[in-house]
């Protein structure tokens, strides 16, 4: 089992926490706008994803990285389309630009 399973084994400094926004650290794998959290058993099984499985409510915290293998989310094709879209992905998005100081 990885480390991105195991939240406990890394500590992330309060700084470093307070930057990327997370308390916790753990790792989601996001493949065609479904995203699957490694640290739930069976993660790689196609039917259990954020959606219908209800993961990821307040992923600020709860989510230390997130991995897109394909496609890239069309709500993050641009800083336009950030901040003209909705959705998890588009909140990540203005998330980051926000804290980069561009919005």
């Amino acid at each position: 089992m990885g480390v991105e399973r195991r939240g406990g084994m890394i500590d992330v400094t309060s700084g470093l926490a307070a930057v990327i926004g997370c308390l916790t650290v753990c790792q989601v794998i996001c493949y065609h706008s479904l995203c699957h959290p490694t640290y739930v058993n069976d993660y790689h099984n196609m039917s259990k994803d954020h959606v219908n499985m209800g993961y990821l409510k307040n992923w600020r915290e709860d989510v230390h990285a997130f991995h897109w293998t394909f496609p890239d989310p069309p709500e993050l094709l641009n800083r336009t389309t950030v901040e003209r879209s909705t959705g998890m992905f588009a909140d990540m998005g203005r998330y980051v630009l926000t804290k980069a100081g561009l919005m």
